[in-house]
C-alpha cells in the first residue's frame, strides 16, 4: 500500500514541475527575441598631420650697441654734516626744515645752556675786576706810592681767594649734580690754588725775601689773575658755543634728525645735513651684481647721455667702483662700491633740485660690420653654445663663437655666415 502511495505522490511532482518550466521557457525564448543586434564599430577618420611652420631669418651682418642704463640722481659736491661734539646735552631746538634754504653763520640747532650763560656772564664780570685792579695798580705805581702796594695787594689777593673759593663751591655742586664736567671742576681747584700761593709768597717777600721788587711782584701778580680770568672765560665762551649748530656753508637742508625736544644727544650722530646746490653731480646706482659687473667697462672721462626732465643732456664719467679711491668711513666704501659718479657738462636748467631722479645711459661697447643675431635664438648647453639653421630641408645644430651680448642682440664672432637661414623657433 505505501508503494503505492509513494508512486502515486511522484507523478504527481513531475506534472507540476512541467506544468512550470514549459511556460518560463517559453517566455525567456519571447525575451531574447526583443535584444537588439549590435552594429560594428566605424573606424575614425584619418587626419592628415599639420606641417610646422619653421620662422627664419637670413643672417647678415650689422651694428651691435651695449649700454648700461642706470637711474641716479642729483647729490652735491659740497656739503657738511653738522653734529654736537658732547654727549648728553638736551636738546632745545632744531630750527629749520627739511628743504629749507639756510646762510652761512645761521644757527640750525641748540642745546640748553641756562646755566653755562650764566656763567659766562659771572667770568666777564671776574675778568673786568681783574683788569680794574690791574690797571689802578699800574696807575699808584706810577704815582710812587709804595707805602699802600702791599696792602692793596694782600686785599686784592683776599678778595681773589675769597671769589675762587666761592667760585669752587658753586663748581663741585654743579659737578655733583651732573652740570659740568670733571674739568670745569679741576679748574676751578687750580684756581684756589693758584692763588693761594701768589698770597703766601706776597707774604714772603714782606719780610726782606723777595726776587724783586714789591712794585715788580704786585703787577706781575695781577697779571696773573687777569690772565687766569681770561683762560677760564674763553674755556666757559666755546663750551656756550658748543651748544650752538652753526652753518658754515650756504646750501640746502637735506637731512634732519628726528630728536624732540628734552631728549639727549649723542657725540657726532648727525643732526642736520645742509648741500649747497650750486655745485652739482649725478649719483647713478649700480642695483645688481650684472650691472656691478658690467660697470667694469666705464672708463674715467668717458662721456654718458643724461636725460632729465625728458631732455637729454651730456655728462662725464668721473668715477667709477674701480677707481674710486680707499676710505676710512665704511658707509662711504659701500657706497662707491655700488655707484658710478657723473659731472653734468652742459649747464642744466634752472628748478634742478638735490635729489631730483634722472636716467644715465653709459655706452660700454659697440661694433659695426659684424653679424648680430637676436638673443633669443642662441641656444646654450652646458659650455656650448649653438644655434639652429635650415639646411634644405634639414634642421642642423652649428656651434658659434659669441662676442658683445645685450638684452636683445648678441654678436657672432665665428660658426654663421652671411645669406644663411636662422631658425627663430
Amino acid at each position: 500500500m505505501n508503494w503505492r502511495m509513494a508512486k502515486l505522490f511522484n507523478q504527481t511532482k513531475m506534472q507540476s514541475i512541467k506544468f512550470i518550466f514549459i511556460p518560463f521557457l517559453i517566455f525567456t525564448l519571447a525575451g531574447c527575441s526583443l535584444i537588439p543586434v549590435e552594429e560594428d564599430d566605424l573606424a575614425p577618420p584619418l587626419i592628415e598631420p599639420k606641417k610646422e611652420e619653421v620662422r627664419l631669418l637670413t643672417v647678415e651682418k650689422g651694428s651691435i650697441v651695449k649700454n648700461l642704463n642706470l637711474q641716479g640722481n642729483f647729490r652735491s659736491s659740497i656739503s657738511e654734516s653738522l653734529y654736537f661734539k658732547q654727549h648728553g646735552g638736551r636738546i632745545v631746538s632744531i630750527d629749520v626744515k627739511l628743504g629749507d634754504t639756510v646762510s652761512k653763520g645761521d644757527v640750525i640747532a641748540q642745546l640748553e645752556n641756562e646755566e653755562l650763560t650764566k656763567r659766562v656772564q659771572q667770568q666777564k664780570l671776574a675778568l673786568e675786576r681783574a683788569k680794574i685792579e690791574l690797571q689802578r695798580a699800574q696807575q699808584e705805581i706810577e704815582l710812587n706810592l709804595p707805602d699802600t702796594q702791599i696792602d692793596l695787594d694782600l686785599k686784592s689777593l683776599e678778595a681773589s681767594i675769597e671769589d675762587a673759593k666761592t667760585n669752587l663751591e658753586r663748581t663741585t655742586r654743579l659737578y655733583e649734580e651732573g652740570a659740568v664736567s670733571l674739568q670745569d671742576l679741576e679748574v676751578a681747584q687750580q684756581q684756589v690754588e693758584q692763588l693761594e700761593l701768589s698770597y703766601e709768597k706776597l707774604l714772603i717777600s714782606t719780610e726782606g725775601s723777595k726776587a724783586y721788587p714789591v712794585d715788580e711782584q704786585y703787577i706781575r701778580l695781577l697779571e696773573i689773575n687777569v690772565e687766569t680770568a681770561q683762560i677760564e672765560y674763553n674755556y666757559l665762551q666755546a663750551q656756550l658755543s658748543n651748544t650752538k649748530l652753526v652753518a658754515n656753508i650756504d646750501g640746502v637742508v637735506t637731512y634732519i634728525n628726528t630728536l624732540k625736544r628734552g631728549e639727549e644727544v649723542i657725540a657726532y650722530d648727525p643732526i642736520v645735513d645742509i648741500s649747497n646746490s650750486e655745485n652739482l653731480f649725478i649719483l647713478a646706482t649700480l642695483d645688481n651684481a650684472e650691472e656691478i659687473l658690467e660697470a667694469k667697462d666705464a672708463e674715467i672721462n668717458q662721456p654718458v647721455e643724461v636725460t632729465y626732465d625728458g631732455k637729454t643732456y651730456i655728462g662725464t664719467v668721473v668715477q667709477t667702483p674701480e677707481t674710486a679711491p680707499e676710505s676710512a668711513d665704511r658707509e662711504v666704501t659701500e657706497l662707491n662700491k655700488t655707484s658710478i659718479f657723473v659731472k653734468p657738462n652742459e649747464e642744466l636748467p634752472d628748478g634742478v633740485d638735490i635729489g631730483d631722479r634722472v636716467d644715465v645711459k653709459i655706452t660700454l661697447v659697440e661694433k659695426e660690420d659684424t653679424i648680430v643675431i637676436p638673443s633669443a635664438s642662441l641656444h646654450s648647453y652646458l659650455a656650448r653654445n649653438f644655434v639652429k639653421v635650415l639646411d634644405g630641408e634639414s634642421r642642423v645644430e652649428v656651434d658659434v663663437e659669441i662676442g658683445i651680448e645685450t638684452k636683445t642682440e648678441v654678436e657672432i664672432i665665428s660658426g654663421l655666415e652671411e645669406g644663411q637661414q636662422l631658425i627663430l623657433n
